[in-house]
């Protein structure tokens, strides 16, 4: 079995959480990248490892799942896409 954490990138919304209890369910680790004001505030208790990251920084969420070892990721989650044009909120 593959040792490595699964990753999850996580927008609002209750589904993110629900998959992150289902991968712990399954007895893998978590490791999560919460979108910036946008993921739901239960979700950093039921990850192995979370950090916080603009919608908009797909470079950070990419060295941060490599530096987690993560081989495998979901995405979910809504996204509130007024954000997108409020400058400085990402």
């Amino acid at each position: 079995m593959d040792e490595r954490p699964i990753g999850l990138v996580a927008a609002g919304g209750l589904l993110p959480v629900e998959v992150a209890r289902g991968i712990r369910a399954a007895g893998r680790r978590v490791a999560c990248v919460g979108m910036y004001g946008q993921h739901h505030p239960d979700l950093p208790g039921l990850c192995d490892v979370f950090r916080t990251a603009g919608m908009i920084q797909l470079g950070k969420w990419i060295r941060l799942l490599r530096g987690w070892n993560v081989a495998q990721m979901i995405m979910v989650g809504s996204v509130d896409k007024t954000r997108l044009y409020l400058p400085m909120v990402f």
